[in-house]
């Protein structure tokens, strides 16, 4: 009976988000195809970004800068979508 009570008592104090008394992250499985496309959104939402800061932007050197870095998360976004499809 006793080794009943500390085997209930060790499963009370382990819950879902611990493993051994230890805390533990769970991280998403993520196939091949959709880590590629959660980068390539990223990437574009970089982009946007962006673009959303160049229209706050109050100087046209602001302006500029925020433009030139949307291209280039553009541009990155292409190399990888051209890079995956190469590799197909």
């Amino acid at each position: 009976m006793a080794g009943r009570a500390w085997l209930t008592s060790y499963r009370k104090a382990l819950d879902r988000d611990s493993f051994l008394g230890q805390r533990v992250r769970t991280v998403p499985i993520f196939t091949e195809m959709e880590a590629h496309l959660l980068i390539l959104a990223q990437l574009r939402n970089n982009a946007a970004d962006c673009i959303r800061l160049a229209e706050a932007a109050r100087s046209s050197e602001h302006k500029s800068l925020f433009i030139e870095m949307a291209e280039r998360w553009l541009t990155l976004a292409e190399r990888a979508e051209k890079t995956r499809a190469e590799g197909r």
